[in-house]
């Protein structure tokens, strides 16, 4: 029965595409996913697939192609771990979740994303650049965070160094620090 349905979507329309769940696009990330029923069909943008009810289109539709260029999200963000003023070609979303769970220093379940797409997007370089100096003298003083927002990558936990942000005060050795720019403080445990 379900070759039959299969045969007969096929064909159905030239803007129609059928797949069944194992021959799907690998770069769809379908073929594996337990939710993902027998066959799947999507339509090249300005189509829309369906019944015999009638449709209501409020903002748009979804579930088309992701290679379509109307199909690309722009992603923003800004923070303590990310690059200032960076900007970067496409990358495929799937890629956000392991990027967001490293700056958050959590391990990811398992997905379909690489840290390796969007890395080049953090500090990293520039934190692993800080860190090989602050290796090689670390300084010996004390640092009291009274704020929230001090970052402290998984980088940055190995060597004792903290990222200390802009517009932010922090207490070092009792004295209250204000930076303009990141600064990386290293100190003995």
């Amino acid at each position: 029965m379900l070759d039959k349905v299969y045969n007969t979507l096929k064909g159905a329309h030239p803007h129609l595409h059928v797949f069944k769940k194992e021959e799907m696009p690998k770069r769809l990330y379908f073929a594996n996913n337990n939710c993902i029923l027998p066959i799947i069909l999507f339509s090249d943008p300005g189509y829309v697939i369906n019944g015999f009810l009638p449709v209501q289109f409020n903002a748009g539709e979804h579930g088309f192609d992701n290679e379509e260029m109307d199909m690309k999200p722009i992603f923003r963000a800004v923070g303590p771990a990310l690059q200032k003023n960076l900007e970067v070609g496409p990358f495929e979303t799937v890629n956000i979740y392991p990027l967001m769970c490293h700056i958050l220093g959590i391990k990811p379940d398992p997905n379909d994303g690489h840290l390796d797409a969007t890395k080049h997007m953090l500090v990293s370089a520039t934190e692993e650049m800080k860190l090989q100096t602050c290796k090689k003298s670390p300084p010996s003083f004390t640092v009291t965070c009274r704020h929230s927002f001090v970052y402290r990558s998984p980088a940055l936990q190995q060597t004792n160094c903290l990222l200390l942000q802009p517009n932010i005060s922090h207490f070092v050795q009792s004295t209250c620090c204000h930076f303009s720019a990141p600064q990386f403080l290293c100190f003995r445990a």
